[in-house]
This record gives C-alpha cells, structure tokens and sequence, in this order.
C-alpha cells in the first residue's frame, strides 16, 4: 500500500508540535517588538506579555515532570524552581512599573529571585546532565570556575570599575554576577556533552540556549549600564527568547516517552577535545599576564590579583584532581592488566588440557595413535616395536572391563619405564601399543627386558587379584629412508609371528635385522 504524496509522513507529523510552538514564539516576539512603538501599550505589555513564556512553562510543567522520575524528576523541578523565580523577580518590576509608578530598587528582590534561580538552575544542571561520581565532570566544574573568576576579575578591572558609576560596590558584584554565572552555566552544560554534541538531547539544546540568550543580553545590559527600568525595550527580547527555550525544554521532555531521558548525558569518549582541556589555562594566561606587568609597574590591582591568587589556587586543585584520576584509572589498569593476565594463564591451561586431550589416551596416559604416528614422521625413530597383551579378550571376558583397563594401564606404565630413554610409546588401539626407540644398539635389549618383566611379574589389580600378564613384541630397526608406514608394517609381522610362535616373546623381523 502507497502513501499519498500530500499525506504528511509520521516523522513531520511527530515535529509538527515543536514547529507550531516554534511560530508562536516567532510570532509573539514579532508582537513584543511591534508593540513597543506603541507607548499606549506598554502596560500591556510589561503586565501580560512579557509573563507569557512563564505562564506557558507552567502550564507544560505537569506534563514534563509525568515523563521523568527519580533524579531526572529533581532536575526538572529546579528548572521549574528556576522559571518560577525569574517570573517572580519580573513580577517585582511589573508591580513597581504599573502600581507603584517607579522603578524597582537595585539590588533588591527581584535581584534575590533572580539569584535564587540561578542556584535552582546550578543544582538542575548536574542532576539533569551529568553521570554520578565522574570525575571528568568535577574537572568541568572546576574549569567553569576558573573561567568563572577570570572573567569576573577582568571585567570588574576594564568594564565595572571605568563604565559603571553612581552605585556600591555590592551592586556592582550583584549586576557583575548575572553574566558570569550565565556564562558558567552555560558551559557547564556545552562541556558534559564535550564532543558529542550530535547526541546532545533537544531538551538539553533548549536550556543551553536559554542560559546562553539571558548570559549575552545580560552582558549588554552590564555594558551599557545605566540604571535598572521596569519600562518594556528593546533589550527584553534576548530575555524572552531565553525563557521561551526554556519552555521548550520542558515541551522536548513532555514529548518524550517515559523510559527516554532527555537529559542523561552519554558515556564520555576517552579523550576529551584539546579546545576543552586548554580552556581554562589559556584563560588564566592573560590575567596573570596583566597582574604580573601590573606589579613590576609598580604595585599590581588587588582585583586582579585576587583572580589571579583565586584561580591559581583553583588549578592546582584542577591537577590535584586529575593526578588522583589519573592514579586511580592507572590502578584501574594494572587490575585490568592483571585479570587479563590471570585469563591469559587459564587459557594457556586450557590450551594445555586441550592439547593433553588430543594427542594422549585418556585411559593410558600414553599418545593416541595420531600422535604417535605424528612424532614418527617428526623425528624418524632408530627401530619400532609394536607390543600386544596376549589374550586380552579372555581377561575382559574372566574379570570384566574394569580389570582389562586397569591391565591396560600398568602395561602402559611399565613399557613408559622400561622402554629406554627417549623411547615414545603410544596405544595405537585396543590392546596395542607402539614403541618409537631412538637408540639401535639398545632397542632389541629394551624390548627383550619388557618381554621377561611381563612374563616374571604378574600384575596386581585394583581389586587385588593378582594377574599373570604376557606380552608379545615384534621389532624393526629402521634403515635410511625408510618410510615410517613400511617400519609398522615390518613391525606389524614380526608380532604375527611372535603370536604364532607362542607370544610371550620378541621376534625381530628378518628384513630388518639383515638390513
């Protein structure tokens, strides 16, 4: 079945909620900014539509905080605490502006919800965005303050201290403040998702980017400071636009399902960008360069050396923190290194049993037949004897399995310490082993040893039982070139004939001898 070309797919119908929030917002900044030309509408404007995007966050709120839970929903919380503190502080200047007729004092309440929002935001941030226990995030933080410190002693010395006049010193921290802890917020989020930015959620795009639109327009606004004014302008529109993404963070994780979260950061690549890693300490540069020029002129600023005492202090802490890191990934390692090392032994165990496995009998001890065969052509032997259990059926069939194996056994360990050093001895099947002997001048005398052994000492079983075991033995001694098949086969009637001269007894086959 085809889909008509007008019908929406489900990937544009999915977004169609974002683009029809997106044009409202676009549409209602277009009104705020037509509106004021207007000054017969400036109450309605100050009064009603600079509350909106709050009254909008409020309203998705519920919704959002349905799709989270746990620490997820702790994050999301304090953003709300954060709307709810920034609306409240506008409240302040909308109640002077249209009641009281007169601006709000400087620093005041509202400069208190504002300031409580910023710290709801500092706690939302780390719930929302970062993993439990990083270490990497803790660096974050302490390069954000670095940062942090930097800006705010330069600022205070080159834009404050020349540019603002007329008010205290407090107020000049508390209108210093809002940029700055904008711009730390704001790189508190960018960091955690330092290089992965692809896999950055909406949600979190959306509250970075209100953070960043009140971190710039505050900035201007403590620039060009020159006075605090209830009155609608120009400059609110960077304030709105900051509040309506944060109604559209909570619009992306109203959105989401339930078992998504929106704001869990990835897993951290290894390496972090250089960029990053230098920021802080390229930050720090500059004002120690102005401290230190300061002070070889004749006495340095006290706000710039503070910054610069501040930050350096902030530094070694930094390097204390990543040479602990960097100690505890190290000890990480050597277990890690270890483990791999215990893992590498048992399967070099492992391989052993394999090994054992498929080229010894299991029953004997002695090599398999393969084997056997194997070291023949590996290392041509001096002479070969094949060796037989005579009548072996008759004791399986007198004392059962059992008693033949436990023969079979005791042979193989009396022909493994009779045969003569270097001898290779293998059980090429059933009652039939083989003996590769390396020394020709021993090799008859070897086998003639094991003939009389047998034939002198009966074996005693497991049971107890005392057995009278004979062995017959057929002999080759090898000749150069001589193909190890021709050997067993030489081998093979010597013992044909030593079965049929009586067995308990070694025959060395003609050919051989003669050769």
């Amino acid at each position: 079945m085809t889909t008509s070309p007008a019908e929406p797919s489900a990937a544009i119908r999915s977004r169609a909620p974002e683009a029809a929030f997106a044009a409202a917002i676009a549409g209602y900044l277009a009104l705020y900014c037509f509106s004021l030309e207007f000054e017969v509408a400036l109450p309605l404007v100050t009064g009603v539509l600079f509350h909106l995007p709050m009254i909008a966050t409020y309203l998705l709120v519920p919704f959002a905080l349905r799709r989270t839970a746990g620490r997820e929903r702790l994050a999301w919380l304090a953003f709300a605490l954060l709307v709810a503190s920034w609306d409240a502080a506008e409240w302040v200047f909308s109640l002077h502006y249209l009641v009281l007729g007169d601006d709000a004092a400087f620093p005041g309440i509202a400069d208190a919800f504002y300031y409580i929002g910023y710290g709801a935001c500092f706690v939302a941030i780390p719930l929302a965005f970062w993993r439990r226990n990083s270490a990497r995030e803790r660096a974050i933080a302490i390069d954000s303050a670095i940062v942090a410190v930097v800006l705010g002693a330069s600022a205070w010395q080159f834009v404050i201290i020349p540019n603002v006049e007329d008010t205290t010193e407090f107020a000049e921290v508390v209108l210093l403040g809002y940029p700055l802890m904008g711009l730390v917020l704001t790189s508190l989020i960018v960091a955690a998702f330092a290089g992965q930015f692809r896999r950055m959620p909406p949600a979190a795009i959306a509250i970075a980017a209100g953070i960043a639109c009140t971190t710039v327009t505050d900035s201007w606004n403590t620039l060009m400071y020159t006075g605090l004014t209830a009155e609608a302008s120009f400059v609110d529109v960077g304030w709105l636009a900051g509040y309506w993404c944060f109604a559209f963070a909570f619009l992306f994780r109203a959105r989401q399902p339930a078992d998504e979260p929106a704001g869990a950061a990835p897993p951290l690549r290894s390496r972090e960008p250089i960029l990053l890693a230098a920021a802080p300490y390229a930050a720090f540069l500059p004002l120690a360069a102005f401290t230190v020029a300061d002070a070889l002129g004749g006495g340095a600023e006290p706000t710039l050396a503070a910054g610069s005492l501040v930050s350096a202090v902030l530094i070694m802490v930094r390097q204390w923190l990543t040479l602990g890191e960097n100690h505890r990934l190290y000890r990480s390692l050597e277990a890690r290194n270890e483990e791999l090392a215990e893992h590498a032994r048992s399967l070099d165990a492992l391989r052993a049993e394999a090994v054992q496995a498929a080229t010894h009998d299991g029953l004997t001890g002695v090599l398999t037949r393969r084997a056997w065969f194997e070291a023949a052509y590996a290392a041509p032997p001096a002479a070969v004897a094949l060796l037989d259990i005579d009548h072996f059926k008759r004791i399986n069939d007198t004392f059962g399995h059992p008693a033949g194996d436990d023969v079979l056994r005791q042979v193989a360990g009396r022909m493994a310490m009779l045969a003569g050093p270097g001898a290779t001895v293998g059980r090429l099947g059933g009652e039939e082993f083989g003996i590769l002997l390396l020394e020709a001048s021993s090799a008859e005398l070897s086998c003639d040893r094991l003939v009389g052994a047998f034939r002198d000492a009966p074996l005693v079983l497991a049971s107890g039982d005392v057995l009278p075991v004979t062995v017959s033995i057929g002999l080759v001694f090898s000749s150069p070139n001589a193909p190890i098949d021709a050997l067993y086969a030489a081998a093979d009637s010597a013992l044909y004939e030593a079965k049929r001269a009586g067995r308990a007894r070694l025959v060395v086959a003609p050919s051989a001898r003669a050769a």
